[in-house]
């Protein structure tokens, strides 16, 4: 059965980096209940991986035991993903509930130079391509200080993320790369056969000496989904040494899909593509956080359901996402884990705030102890955390959750997002937290004017404000302040 790519602008199916390693690779018998009455449906998962202990995407959690690893189409390990990765898993649904992973498949959106950055907009240009940051996107350890203002031009990083209906990729994770190729994924436009050459968005691709696979003597044509590596001449064009078709369609064994990223074409509620690939909601779907009303172009959504006699997704589950707009940053001072759930979840406090943990929080541990399968049950009192996440109906839900080591001699630069709650002498306080300021910090408005300490304080009270700042000694002093359009 085949779930086919509706609009060629509408980039890509949120597998845009996830299929595109599964380009050729080979399907697994996975149809029906076997003999032993254990697999009960062929199931493809894309979405960015929360954590291991197997893998976890999507808030489930895939048995990767035996599962068959690719990246960039080639063999790798566990060892060799990462949280943030945007990765298609095919598998199946076992019989007691518990999911099996067959393929991992992992291709980064983008890897090449930094050519702009705007620290105001949270937006980054490679090859091309603009990418958003913001602050549920992970960054690597390596990147100091371990956010956007951590990079530079002329930086070569891996990007991997989800693209909305205009193509702009939501960073889910960057790091530095030092691989001398570089790639892009997305559709083909502008094709000269000529010349050998057509575009990915503003990418000129030269495929004259490309090494081209998975097209199986399918033509290249305009609106194919590609991945393409190479390097890039004076001239800026990329050129190609391999070009890799991507296939969007199902084996004809799943039966079952879950898809996490933006709506990327809207016609109506029973035909509509998240990330590409085309889904239905009917009288049965169970909306999450939204209804069908709110179902509408460029709307960010995780989408379960299972495919029809007629190919086409029909969505069983639909969970509207909420912004990461909080940010917190501290020592935990208190634990409270659920009873039970197959994914590790439960409560923490920091700086008196409470922050609650679920089945699609994602996890990273940049200590000293670097652990890979680090997840809520590695949390300990005393660690030092850094989160984001989301408010509802007033509790603190966290999307992301990064430990660090942080001595209390050192410097630490963190940030800050959320409400300011009681003002002081140069200070205020947020989640808890006393954040101080001086002549020296700098503060923004909601215009984006800079403006002075003494007119910040008379309308501080219940605004949201984005911090950054250095922790010495458990003092936290902003360096910058900026208030957020939304109170």
């Amino acid at each position: 059965m085949n779930s086919t790519l509706k609009h060629p602008l509408n980039y890509l199916l949120i597998c845009c980096c996830l299929v595109l390693c599964a380009c050729g690779a080979p399907s697994n018998d996975m149809g029906g209940i076997d003999a032993s009455g254990g697999r009960i449906a062929g199931t493809v998962s894309t979405g960015a991986i929360n954590g291991f202990g197997s893998v976890i995407v999507n808030g489930v959690r895939y048995n990767s035991d035996k599962a068959k690893i690719l990246i960039n189409n080639q063999v790798a390990t566990e060892d060799n993903l990462r949280t943030g990765y945007q990765v298609k898993i095919t598998g199946s649904i076992e019989s007691n509930g518990s999911a099996l992973a067959d393929t991992i498949e992992f291709s980064p959106n983008l890897v090449g130079a930094i050519t702009n950055i705007n620290l105001t907009a949270q937006q980054l240009t490679v090859l091309g391509h603009l990418v958003q940051v913001n602050s549920a996107t992970l960054f690597d350890a390596a990147i100091k200080p371990n956010y956007l203002a951590g990079l530079k031009l002329g930086d070569a990083i891996l990007v991997s993320g989800f693209y909305d209906d205009q193509g702009v990729i939501t960073a889910t994770r960057i790091e530095l790369n030092s691989n001398a190729n570089r790639q892009a994924m997305g559709y083909i436009s502008y094709l000269n056969d000529a010349n050998f050459t057509f575009n990915i968005k503003t990418l000129s691709v030269n495929y004259s000496a490309a090494a081209l696979s998975n097209f199986n003597n399918t033509a290249l044509a305009a609106n194919t989904l590609v991945v393409v590596t190479g390097s890039l001449d004076a001239k800026g064009v990329l050129q190609a040494k391999t070009l890799v078709r991507i296939n969007n369609s199902f084996d004809k064994d799943i039966k079952s899909a879950e898809t996490e990223g933006f709506v990327t074409r809207f016609l109506s509620t029973t035909d509509f593509d998240v990330a590409g690939t085309r889904w239905a909601a009917g009288t049965q779907t169970i909306f999450e956080n939204g209804s069908s009303a709110n179902l509408a172009l460029g709307i960010a959504l995780s989408i379960k359901g299972e495919i029809n006699s007629t190919g086409i997704l029909t969505a069983q589950k639909v969970e509207f996402k909420s912004a990461p707009k909080n940010e917190i940053a501290g020592e935990v001072t208190s634990i409270t884990p659920l009873a039970s759930g197959n994914i590790a979840a439960g409560s923490l406090q920091i700086s008196g705030t409470t922050i609650q943990t679920n089945s699609k929080t994602a996890f990273e541990d940049k200590g000293i102890a670097n652990l890979k399968r680090f997840n809520f049950n590695s949390i300990n009192t005393g660690d030092f955390l850094k989160i984001s996440g989301y408010s509802n109906q007033g509790i603190f839900i966290a999307t992301k959750i990064e430990r660090q080591d942080v001595k209390a001699e050192n410097n630490t630069e963190i940030k800050f997002n959320g409400i300011i709650t009681t003002i002081g002498t140069h200070s205020f306080t947020l989640y808890g937290r006393i954040v101080l300021t001086n002549s020296e910090t700098i503060i923004i408005d909601n215009n984006r004017k800079e403006i002075a300490e003494a007119q910040f304080y008379l309308q501080a009270i219940g605004k949201r404000v984005r911090v950054e700042g250095i922790l010495k000694n458990g003092i936290f002093t902003a360096s910058n302040i900026e208030i957020a359009e939304e109170n």
